[in-house]
C-alpha cells in the first residue's frame, strides 16, 4: 500500500508498506544539459495497492518522451496507473547516470 511520496529535482520516492520505489539522476552540471525528474503521481495515490512496477528507458522505449534521453517506472495500482520519469536534455557529450529500484530490483543506466 502506497504511504507517501517524497520529490525533489533529481529524485522521487514512492514509499510502500513494504518497500520504495525510486527513481534517481546524477546531480552533476556539466555544461549546458537540462536534466530531472517528474511525476505523474499525486495523493489519490495514498492508500492505494501497487499491482506492478515495470519500466522503459531511451526515446525509442518511451514514444511519449519530450526529452532527448529518459527513464520511465511506470506503477499500476488499484487506482490506475502512474509515472516516475528521470529526463536528460543534451548535446551527446553530457550523460547523466539514472538508478531505478523496487523491492528487490535495481538497476543503473547512462542518459
Amino acid at each position: 500500500m502506497i504511504t507517501s511520496c517524497e520529490q525533489t529535482d533529481y529524485k522521487i520516492i514512492i514509499h510502500t508498506t513494504t518497500y520504495a520505489i525510486s527513481i534517481e539522476i546524477e546531480d552533476c552540471h556539466l555544461c549546458c544539459e537540462e536534466f530531472g525528474t517528474k511525476t505523474t503521481y499525486n495523493d489519490t495515490f495514498i492508500g492505494a495497492e501497487v499491482t506492478k512496477v515495470r519500466w522503459a528507458w531511451a526515446k525509442e522505449e518511451n514514444d511519449s518522451c519530450e526529452y532527448d534521453a529518459s527513464a520511465t517506472i511506470i506503477v499500476e495500482t488499484d487506482r490506475g496507473n502512474f509515472e516516475l520519469t528521470a529526463w536528460n536534455n543534451h548535446n551527446g557529450y553530457y550523460p547523466h547516470d539514472v538508478e531505478v529500484s523496487w523491492e528487490n530490483f535495481h538497476e543503473k543506466v547512462t542518459l
